[in-house]
C-alpha cells in the first residue's frame, strides 16, 4: 500500500476548524469551504447557485438550504447587486475577532512539527488555501464594476437565493393573469424589469391586467389570444390604450 503525506499535495476547499464546530449541517460547512476557495483573496464571490449545486452534486434546493444556514450561523451575507447575481460575502467570525482559534491548544510538539510551505497560510486554519491551477483554468466571471468598501451603513439590499428574497408581488399578479403558462419566465422577466425599475406599482399592474381581461380581443375564443405573461411584461403592454369600444364596454360594466 502507497501512502502520502497530503500538505503540499492536495489543492481545493479546505474546512476550517471552527465551521466544524459549528452546529450546522455538513453540506452547510462544505459549502462555506467552497465559497471561501471562489473568493480567494477577497471578502466575497459569486458563483451561480447552478454552479454550487453542481459543484456539490446536489440539487438547487439544497444549496438555497445551505446558504440559509450560512447565514443564521452568520458566517455569510448575501447580497444582490447591480448586474450581478447572488453575491456571497464573508462575515469575519468569531474565532479571529478574538484573535486566536478554538484550536490553538491543538499544536504539534516542536520536535515533529512539519516544515511550513513556501505558501502563506491563512489565518484560520487552512491546510492549503486554494487550487492555484483550477483558478487558471476555470475563474468565476469578474463583476462588470466593483463597489468601493462601504465606510457606513447602508440600507439592505433584497436578499435572494430563496434566504429573504421572496416574488410576493409576481404572485399576486400571477394569480391575476388569466394565462397561467411559463410560470418561470415570467417570474424572471418580472425580476428583470423590477431590477431596473420599469415596473408599475403594483396595484396598477393588477388594474390594467383586469382592464385587460374585459377587452374583447382577451376574451375571444375563450382567451385564445391571450400573450403569456412574460410577452405582455416585456413589451410593457399594460401602457398600450384600449380600442374605444373597449372602454366603453368598460365603463359600462363599472356603472353597474
Amino acid at each position: 500500500m502507497e501512502t502520502f503525506a497530503p500538505r503540499g499535495k492536495i489543492f481545493g476547499p479546505i474546512l476550517p476548524q471552527f465551521v466544524l464546530e459549528k452546529p450546522i449541517t455538513f453540506g452547510a460547512k462544505i459549502m462555506y469551504a467552497l465559497l471561501c476557495n471562489y473568493a480567494s483573496e477577497n471578502d466575497h464571490c459569486w458563483p451561480s447557485q447552478a454552479t454550487l449545486a453542481e459543484r456539490l452534486s446536489c440539487s438547487v434546493s439544497s444549496v438555497k438550504k445551505y446558504l440559509t444556514e450560512l447565514v443564521g450561523e452568520k458566517l455569510i451575507d448575501i447580497r444582490r447587486e447591480q448586474y450581478r447575481s447572488c453575491v456571497y460575502y464573508l462575515i469575519r467570525p468569531d474565532a479571529l475577532n478574538a484573535g486566536t482559534s478554538k484550536t490553538d491548544h491543538i499544536q504539534p510538539k516542536a520536535d515533529r512539527q512539519q516544515p511550513k510551505s513556501d505558501g502563506a497560510q491563512p489565518e484560520f486554519g487552512y491546510l492549503n488555501n486554494l487550487n492555484k491551477q483550477e483558478e487558471k483554468i476555470t475563474p468565476p466571471l469578474p463583476p462588470i464594476q466593483s463597489n468601493p468598501p462601504m465606510l457606513s451603513p447602508v440600507p439592505r439590499q433584497p436578499r435572494c437565493g430563496g434566504v429573504d428574497f421572496s416574488f410576493h408581488d409576481f404572485e399576486k399578479a400571477w394569480e391575476v393573469y388569466p394565462k397561467k403558462e411559463a410560470m418561470g419566465l415570467a417570474r424572471s422577466t418580472w425580476l428583470h424589469l423590477r431590477q431596473n425599475g420599469q415596473l408599475p406599482p403594483l396595484d396598477d399592474l393588477l388594474a390594467s391586467i383586469r382592464r385587460f381581461m374585459s377587452t374583447e380581443s382577451w376574451q375571444r375564443e375563450q382567451g385564445r389570444f391571450i400573450p403569456q405573461m412574460s410577452n405582455w411584461l416585456k413589451g410593457q403592454r399594460w401602457l398600450d390604450a384600449l380600442s374605444p369600444a373597449d372602454e366603453e364596454k368598460i365603463r359600462e360594466q363599472e356603472s353597474i
